[in-house]
């Protein structure tokens, strides 16, 4: 039986358990990372995380859908990237800047598998919750038709 969530409980969850997510099979975070990031466009980044080191700028956008994720996620996500980098522009013209986009859904789309398969750059994310919580599995490595998890030591909600 499949558990409905909201995007907002999985954002929380996350966001509950930064230092330890990675465990579950999800990213690991930078040293800032804030919630519901405004943008002065007027979009609001999900989870945005970042460092500032002398020779870089490193950030990630991730992108929550509690179901499928798409073509459409993907476009969200690039025009948020478009829209921080406008934003921050001044700051970062300074530094090399490394960005990750990460989508995060239950689910892929045909057409996001077919540009995964193609090599394109993009990390997407599957979650799954089951008898021991929430757990991650990066859709790259698994089969899409029926992605796997493995079942973490500890649960967290």
């Amino acid at each position: 039986m499949a558990i409905n969530f909201l995007e907002s409980d999985i954002e929380k969850m996350i966001f509950e358990n930064l230092d330890t997510v990675h465990e579950r099979g999800f990213i690991k975070f930078h040293r800032e990372t804030f919630r519901q990031h405004r943008l002065e466009s007027g979009g609001i980044i999900d989870l945005l995380t970042f460092q500032e080191d002398e020779d870089a700028f490193r950030f990630k956008i991730i992108e929550l859908k509690r179901s499928e994720i798409n073509i459409d996620t993907l476009q969200q996500a690039i025009k948020y990237f478009d829209d921080y980098t406008a934003q921050h522009f001044h700051t970062l013209k300074l530094k090399n800047i490394e960005c990750d986009i990460i989508l995060c859904g239950d689910s892929i789309s045909n057409s996001m598998v077919n540009l995964l398969e193609m090599g394109c750059n993009i990390k997407v994310y599957l979650y799954d919750f089951n008898y021991c919580g929430l757990c991650f599995k990066n859709a790259k490595t698994k089969n899409f038709d029926n992605p796997s998890f493995d079942l973490p030591k500890e649960m967290f909600l």
